[in-house]
């Protein structure tokens, strides 16, 4: 039970924590609010995570595609850590959410439906579109579609990514994170930052040149797979 309490709290520290990224959309530029954003997260994870976050080799000042792989519905915190502003891509119903649906909506995040139903633009071209409509933001997205909730990668992805890194010429940076260790969806519990250690490693940039949709995809998968094993077995 007292895990449980734990677990909605950061939840609702989480929305918190948006005011005043919220209060900003009304002042500001979207610029600033997603600095805004960046740093309440920041403050966030230091409170409740303490992630150490390392990169396994120096990343370029240019846009990149973030490829991460996703464990809970506090994973989205690690963004804080990254250089660029990012586009990020979320389930529709965030934007029903109180004060954090008000402003992923004014960052032009880029909604996903669940509903399988027909769109008029598909959701990998209009990440293509919007991405070349803001030049100067590089794109953050979960490959695996939703929560593993037993923490382990899933190698069945779909190719999304690996067109939008091709049709743009953008690197792909593999980040592999266990989030899911200290806040577990699946039991809706938290475990403090002192009883459990949170990584987030960077790998290395993959090149679009030359390479297919699914060499790409299979170059990231080899990837992952090697953090996995490597720094969380």
């Amino acid at each position: 039970m007292y895990q449980c309490i734990l677990y909605f709290l950061v939840l609702f520290s989480y929305v918190i924590g948006m005011i005043p990224a919220y209060i900003s959309t009304f002042v500001s530029s979207k610029e600033t609010c997603r600095k805004i954003i960046k740093r309440s997260f920041s403050m966030l994870d230091w409170i409740f995570v303490r992630s150490e976050y390392t990169e396994l080799s120096l990343l370029p000042k240019k846009n990149y595609i973030y490829a991460i792989n996703h464990q809970c519905y506090i994973d989205g915190w690690l963004m804080s850590s990254l250089q660029h502003d990012i586009l990020v891509i979320a389930i529709d119903y965030l934007k029903h959410i109180p004060i954090l649906g008000r402003i992923f909506i004014y960052i032009d995040t880029v909604f996903k439906t669940l509903k399988k139903e027909f769109v008029a633009e598909g959701l990998t071209d209009k990440v293509i579109r919007k991405l070349k409509e803001h030049d100067s933001l590089s794109l953050y997205i979960y490959t695996e579609g939703e929560r593993q909730l037993d923490n382990k990668f899933n190698k069945k992805l779909r190719t999304g990514t690996f067109h939008i890194a091709k049709s743009l010429n953008y690197d792909i940076v593999p980040i592999y994170q266990n989030y899911g260790n200290i806040l577990n969806d699946k039991k809706q519990e938290y475990y403090p930052s002192y009883r459990k250690k949170i990584k987030t490693i960077v790998g290395t940039p993959i090149s679009p040149e030359g390479k297919s949709a699914e060499k790409l995809k299979d170059e990231y998968i080899e990837q992952m797979l090697m953090l996995e094993k490597t720094y969380f077995s």
